[in-house]
């Protein structure tokens, strides 16, 4: 019986021993278990880390194939612009009499209005070019049969969109408002377009402390300036107005001068009428040109637009124009997004058509889209058939949809 026992104690000794065996090797296995999972999670980040650089891989293959063409299209259609500019101005002008230095200026002072078109021209057809040949030589199917989908592809032909409009942004509000007034500078000195008559009526004008309004202006030969029925309202406080008026005055060196004013101070509930023999003289520089034209929406950037439209509207005037001009600042720049996004995905659904399918697409949107934008601008606009906001924005409107509409029919 003590043998059974010794034996059924061994037995249980001995299964004893075959749990923590068998409590050992499960440990074993949990440890295996637990190297692999991190194995499997250190090999899915390889592979994460893998698709990443085969994704800048991607973006930098497509921008490399976007490039020459985007640099090559604004800086060629950009020429024939320029080019324009010489032939007008041989035509035009006696160039033996002008110097040489004039005539670069004035072609060089246009440039930067001939790129805030041509940007968004060489982004369509650098985009157009490039994705209608990987389509047609299948690199696109390949990407998608890889996993890709056509949405990764336009990563890269937005951020190229992205830039183009903030650069042409730059372009429409520094450098065009520069180069525009510059021009226009230089123009009347050579007599270009003879914009600046010799005479002109009903003047207004803000200046930095008056508000300055003359029934005539003629010019003088020695420079300056001969008005009649002049009236300047000042504001130097809330409640005081000082009106200041002269059948006669001039304007020269940046001195106005009324001959025997009279002057009306409005003092709440008051009023002082003073008269002078003596002239009165206002020191704010101008430039005559001003006299004889306002400046143009092109001279102003969107701060002055902004102003220049408070203080009409103030005045009782319509601010259609300025509006759409103000609206335009930021449409246009605004196009070149559009038309990255619009030239790469009709690229990628037309490619088949043939080589020069990306140019023919490329300039074909073009053309549809300066038309539309200078119905819009200088028609819808102008009369009034549409709010401002909606004349600059329809054409980017209209080209955006086109691109959802043909994004989907390519996924």
């Amino acid at each position: 019986m003590g043998d059974h026992l010794a034996g059924r104690g061994g037995g249980g000794s001995s299964h004893s021993h075959y749990g923590r065996g068998g409590f050992a090797g499960a440990g074993g296995g949990g440890a295996c278990g637990a190297r692999n999972r991190r194995g499997s999670l250190f090999l899915n980040a390889c592979l994460s880390f893998g698709r990443g650089v085969q994704m800048r891989k991607l973006d930098r293959y497509i921008w490399r194939e976007m490039g020459v063409p985007l640099f090559s299209g604004v800086i060629v259609i950009a020429m024939l612009f320029m080019a324009n500019d010489v032939i007008a101005i041989f035509k035009e002008l006696n160039v033996a009499n002008i110097p040489q230095v004039m005539v670069a200026q004035l072609v060089l002072l246009k440039l930067p209005g001939w790129l805030s078109l041509t940007l968004p021209v060489g982004v369509t057809l650098g985009v157009s070019l490039a994705l209608s040949r990987l389509t047609r030589e299948n690199e696109i199917t390949a990407m998608r049969a890889a996993g890709v989908p056509v949405r990764r592809v336009l990563w890269p032909v937005v951020v190229v969109g992205l830039l183009t409009t903030v650069a042409n942004w730059m372009v429409v509000e520094r450098l065009i408002p520069w180069s525009a007034e510059r021009y226009r500078e230089v123009q009347a000195q050579v007599g270009v377009l003879g914009t600046a008559p010799e005479f002109t009526s009903n003047v207004m004008m803000k200046l930095d402390r008056y508000t300055v309004q003359v029934e005539s202006v003629i010019r003088q030969p020695d420079g300056s300036v001969q008005l009649r029925n002049i009236l300047a309202i000042e504001r130097p406080n809330p409640n005081e107005e000082w009106t200041y008026r002269s059948k006669v005055g001039s304007y020269a060196r940046g001195v106005w001068t009324l001959q025997e004013p009279q002057v009306r101070i409005f003092d709440g509930d008051r009023i002082h009428v003073l008269e002078s023999k003596d002239p009165l003289r206002i020191n704010e520089p101008i430039r005559i040109a001003d006299l004889f034209g306002a400046p143009m929406a092109e001279e102003m950037n969107a701060e002055d637009l902004r102003q220049a439209i408070t203080q009409a509207r103030e005045r009782g005037d319509t601010t259609r124009l300025l509006e759409v001009a103000y609206h335009v600042k930021f449409s246009l720049p605004a196009s070149c997004l559009i038309f990255a996004i619009t030239g790469a995905v009709t690229s990628i659904r037309f490619a088949r058509m043939g080589a020069f399918s990306g140019v023919l697409i490329s300039f074909g949107l073009v053309l549809a889209y300066y038309n539309i934008y200078v119905i819009c601008k200088d028609i819808v606009g102008r009369n009034g058939w549409a709010s401002p906001i909606v004349s600059a924005w329809l054409p980017n409107a209209i080209f955006l949809l086109i691109a959802v509409l043909v994004s989907r029919r390519n996924e």
